[in-house]
């Protein structure tokens, strides 16, 4: 069935881009643990991308919560008026 491998490969799609968001974040926690007890030793560039990048984080994974909320809103709507929509069709075809 083509849609259900479209399916397949779309929530594989989402899952790996969560797990990468998760790693990257856990990755930084990790470097930002240890960058905080040497930041005073100066290399104040990488303490700046450092920031920059948990900001990134932050805000990729604000995104993401949000879209997945918006997606269990809106899959369920969008399916249920496909539905009725294929019905209809149906209804009018064997109307000709």
């Amino acid at each position: 069935n083509a849609r259900g491998k479209e399916a397949a490969v779309l929530e594989h799609l989402i899952l790996c881009l969560l797990l990468t968001v998760v790693t990257i974040g856990a990755l930084l926690n990790l470097i930002g643990v240890n960058w905080s007890e040497q930041k005073a030793g100066g290399g104040k560039v990488f303490g700046v991308l450092l920031d920059i990048l948990k900001i990134a984080f932050e805000y990729t994974w604000k995104i993401l919560w949000h879209l997945i909320q918006w997606l269990t809103w809106f899959l369920p709507e969008l399916l249920k008026f496909l539905k009725d929509a294929l019905k209809m069709l149906v209804v009018i075809r064997r109307g000709k």
